[in-house]
Parts: C-alpha cells; structure tokens; sequence
C-alpha cells in the first residue's frame, strides 16, 4: 500500500481502527474467497478500506474509485469496486460475527436482580432502491442494558423473523415482542435453558390451565381492575412437550388503549381488512407470556418487557446514523456486504465508545494501541 500521498492522522486513526478489528481478519479474507490476489489492490488491509469508504462513507461507486486513488490505496473502475463488494459479503460477516461473538465474554455475569443475562431479539427490514417492500432483512440480539450486539444475522424477505436462528444459554432472560410470542419459538429458548418474556397476541398461543383446560385469556383480562397486575399459571405444548410458564398482565390506561384501538383501525384500514372486536378488547391490556418462576413478581416481569423497547432506539440509530437502510443497488450478493459491513461498522463504533470509557491523556491504551477516545477515528472514517 503506498502511504506516502496519506496523512499521519489518517494513518495513526487507521491503525487504532485496525486494533478493534477480530483476530485473523487479514487470513479470513483470503479464506473467505474476498481476496485471493493481490492484483490492484495490494492486500486484505487496502480491501477493507476501500470497502469502508464506500460504506462508511455512503460513496457511491464512482466515488469511491476516486477517493481510493487519492488515498493511493488502489486503482480501480467503479464496476471493479462492484465486483469486489459482491466477493466480500462472507467476510465482511465473518468480521461482524466476530465482533458480537467477542461482546459473550465482555458481558456482566448477572444483571437484573443478579440471576439474569437480560436479551433483546427484534428485527428490522430493509429496502432496495426503488423497491416499495421488504427486500432484506437484519436480525439482532441485543444486550440490556448497553444494547450491545451479541448476535446477528442478514436474511432475505422471505425469511421471517423468528427466535429459532439465535443460540441461547442458561442465565440469559429473552424479552421479545408478540411476533415471537409463538409456541416453536418460545419453546426454542427455553429448551437451551434461557428464561422468557414474550408478549402475546390474544390467539397465537394456545394456552392452557392446571387442569389441563383451555386457558380463557380475555375473560381473565377482564377480571383486571386499574394498576393492579394479573399473574395466571399456564402452559403449552410443542412436539408433545409440555412448556410451562405464567401470564402476566396490566390494564393499559383508558389513553394508551385508544391509542392502540386507533393504531388497529389505521392498519386495518389500509390492508382492507376488517377489525376484530377481540383484537380491540385486547388492545385494553398489556399481557406477557413468562417461563420465569412464580417468585418473580408480575410488576417485576412487567417492568422487565418495558425494556425491550430499548431496541427500537439501537434500529433507529443504525438507520438514522450509519444509513444501513440506503441499498446502493439492487445486485444480491453486493446488498448483502452493504448490509454486513454496514453492521461491522456499527459494531466497531460500539466497541470505540466502550473503549472511550477508560479515557487517558494520549488518547488510547499503553500496549494496545487501542483508542480511548473514539471520535477521532470515527470522524475519520469515512476518509479510511
């Protein structure tokens, strides 16, 4: 690489960059088919940058083919950056893997109340350029409370979401919202051990009582009076297996209800569909399904799903800020490493600001190299 037309700003922002990045990265992309010669891009090193500049940067082909020669890392066509994107997708998901798989050692032996590992799994869609639906898909289990990534994965539109494509253990608590609420799912992360906090729809899961009748949920619903919470022993079956767990619910105030009864009616309005009177009783409460013991209060598990809404800011934040959304174009396999190097790269701006917390006067740790202070390089990074 010829660093003489650099800065040595860029070059020292490069190599604190370079120390967050996973061991064996270099060899992966050789590995993973993303570099196999070196003609016109030197190495693995000037791949990535390249890469970053356009997706960090949000260049488009053209210019990042400009930028790369001024920078002296290559010279290339914009159909020749095309080509390497489109090689690059598996390493560039490697890395990001990596980088979450790294944060399961990172993380606190215990948190709520001492006894759980708190998780979020969501998902988010995304769109290609001048597609009027869901082309892509990004799956994220998330820790609670610093919403760090600790599993991800990049699928098509046909793949919906579900809870069965993540690795659970045992000490981990998984809040999730209704779309996960179903048996198969459920079922998944208690058989690896992890505790549950699933939010219901009123008909998804069959539920049923101690003695084995079907669980009414509306008519216990309506047995809820102000904030007082409403906890019921249930269970289901999967494959024959009995699951057991509880409901926990809440009536919502007379507000928060008519705002989900409007929200109900808008939707159903604009899909053609016609509303159910059950869909609008149920939008009166907020009613959770929970594998976690009866020594846990209802309040507490109640309080516990209030914080799977924290999520939704980490998928604001990767739309908004790192613009994981704008798909430059419409090829598979170069959508694909857009969306995985989208997701590396907010992975490595986590990872500085986690590193930012030990701030020393010289910006990084003795030994390390690794930056304390994450703006300089962040700032830089379009410019990598």
């Amino acid at each position: 690489m010829d660093t003489d037309a650099m800065r040595p700003a860029e070059l020292d922002d490069w190599e604190v960059l370079k120390s967050f990045l996973p061991d064996g990265w270099q060899a992966q992309a050789k590995a993973l088919g993303a570099f196999q010669r070196s003609r016109k891009v030197k190495d693995a090193e000037a791949l990535l940058r390249l890469l970053l500049i356009h997706v960090a940067g949000d260049c488009s082909l053209r210019m990042t083919a400009l930028r790369a020669e001024q920078a002296g890392l290559c010279d290339l066509s914009d159909v020749a950056v095309l080509l390497r994107l489109r090689t690059s997708a598996a390493w560039l998901e490697w890395m990001a893997s990596e980088l979450a798989r790294r944060r399961l050692t990172a993380m606190p032996e215990e948190l709520a109340q001492g006894r759980w590992r708190l998780c979020v799994a969501d998902s988010t869609p995304l769109r290609e350029p001048g597609s009027v639906g869901t082309a892509w898909r990004i799956h994220y289990l998330l820790e609670f409370p610093s919403l760090g990534c600790i599993e991800q994965h990049v699928t098509d539109a046909k793949t919906g979401e579900s809870l069965e494509m993540f690795d659970f253990s045992a000490g981990q608590l998984v809040l999730v919202d209704r779309n996960y609420g179903r048996r198969a799912q459920i079922a998944h992360a208690v058989g690896q051990g992890a505790d549950i906090v699933a939010r219901l729809a009123v008909t998804a899961l069959p539920l049923y009582d101690a003695d084995g009748k079907r669980f009414d949920l509306r008519a216990h619903l309506r047995t809820l009076r102000a904030s007082e919470p409403g906890d019921w022993a249930v269970c289901f079956t999967d494959a024959d297996k009995p699951i057991a767990g509880r409901v926990c619910a809440v009536r919502k105030s007379e507000a928060a209800a008519e705002r989900e009864r409007a929200r109900i009616r808008r939707a159903a309005r604009n899909k053609g569909r016609r509303v159910l009177p059950a869909a609008l009783e149920a939008a009166g409460y907020t009613f959770v399904f929970t594998s976690l013991p009866a020594s846990v209060p209802p309040a507490t598990v109640l309080e516990l799903y209030r914080a799977r809404w924290q999520v939704e800011l980490a998928f604001k934040r990767l739309k908004s800020l790192l613009h994981v959304e704008r798909l430059k174009n419409q090829d598979p396999c170069a959508a694909r490493a857009w969306i995985a190097a989208k997701l590396l790269v907010a992975l490595l701006i986590e990872d500085m600001l986690a590193a930012a917390r030990g701030f020393s006067p010289w910006g990084y740790a003795l030994g390390t190299g690794r930056a304390s202070a994450s703006q300089s390089v962040a700032g830089n990074l379009a410019h990598a």
